[in-house]
């Protein structure tokens, strides 16, 4: 490992780590508690644990599709694209996410490094996470309004839960709304970031001697970044192999609860499956816990509980998925993240 990494090192959180374990197996506990465990007992004990395999390959599957619409996005930022190096680091962003303070923020912080490291356009990398996230998370709009939907037709339709949809929907409007502007009026783009970066020197008076550079900088990126996305809007087979990754995150995230649902118990169908998954999913996007933990787990289990699947199902189902969608994920990363760093 380079001085370079070794240095970085102290940015993971052993804690961070320690704070997760300790939530998820509270969790547990308290899932046990009032799912009553001589109850899942019973139910693991006629489990049907090729379903379980099945959930874990699917897991891979997943991790595959990511890969491919980093790939997706990367090329639309007009990056170069190769899908192993993609997926070994979205993989490893898995990691960085959970160690590192910042979250996805510090997940997206790697792959810009790493972009840096090759020679590559940073704001070009940036975009195409940003493009990224944008595309998965749409992709899970569509799912959560289908539950929403769902809720609201059985009566069971939380303000909270609205609340949570609302502010969720209001980030992704914000941001498809910037890349709009970014695209086809870079000029007011620019006004804007000079507004906000205004505010911002009042505070910090840092920024008053750079400022002529900083907007000089500021317009050669932007003029950059609004010529890949006019490019970007053109290429529609690349906007249609992104729409339908995103759409695969969803569609292999309620397959892999299917195969858990049939290795623990019954089918619950869809419109109760698709339900549980987007609350879960939901609550694991909003919470302030790493990686949802704690959080994602309890919403996941009171909405399928809420929707009268029983509570000892629910929870083996929502515990195996996050076993398989959280910490295999994490130990693969950690696997990638050491190979990424020893290259650098």
């Amino acid at each position: 490992m380079t001085r370079r990494a070794e240095n970085s090192s102290p940015l993971f959180s052993t804690p961070r780590l320690v704070v997760m374990a300790i939530l998820f197996f509270t969790a547990i506990a308290v899932a046990l508690h009032m799912g009553q465990a001589a109850e899942i007992r019973r139910t693991l004990q006629h489990s049907r644990w090729w379903w379980v395999a099945a959930a874990a390959l699917l897991q891979v599957v997943f991790l595959v599709n990511q890969g491919a619409l980093y790939q997706a996005a990367y090329r639309m930022a007009g990056l170069p694209a190769g899908f192993g190096h993609l997926l070994e680091l979205a993989i490893s962003a898995t990691f960085v996410s959970a160690v590192v303070p910042g979250g996805t923020i510090s997940g997206t912080g790697l792959m810009i490094f790493d972009a840096a490291r090759q020679g590559l356009d940073t704001a070009r990398a940036a975009l195409a996470n940003v493009i990224f996230y944008i595309f998965d998370y749409l992709a899970f709009l569509v799912i959560l309004l289908l539950a929403l939907f769902y809720l609201f037709s059985r009566g069971d339709l939380r303000p909270y839960e609205l609340a949570a949809a609302a502010v969720l929907a209001c980030g992704v409007a914000i941001a498809l709304l910037l890349l709009f502007m970014l695209a086809s009026r870079p000029a007011l783009f620019v006004k804007l970031t000079r507004r906000l970066a205004g505010a911002g020197g009042r505070l910090s008076r840092q920024l008053e001697g750079r400022a002529l550079h900083w907007e000089a900088k500021l317009w050669e990126v932007t003029g950059r970044l609004s010529k890949v996305l006019k490019a970007m809007f053109r290429d529609h087979p690349t906007l249609t192999r992104a729409a339908v990754h995103a759409l695969l995150v969803e569609g292999i995230g309620l397959m892999q609860l299917q195969a858990l649902f049939l290795a623990f118990g019954q089918s619950p169908g869809p419109g109760r499956l698709i339900t549980g998954y987007a609350v879960g999913v939901l609550f694991m996007i909003l919470s302030i816990t790493p990686q949802g933990v704690g959080l994602m787990e309890g919403a996941m289990t009171a909405a399928y509980a809420s929707t009268g699947i029983p509570l000892e199902q629910a929870v083996l189902v929502t515990f195996t998925y996050r076993a398989l969608s959280l910490w295999m994920p994490m130990a693969a990363g950690l696997i990638f993240f050491k190979r990424t760093v020893s290259r650098w």
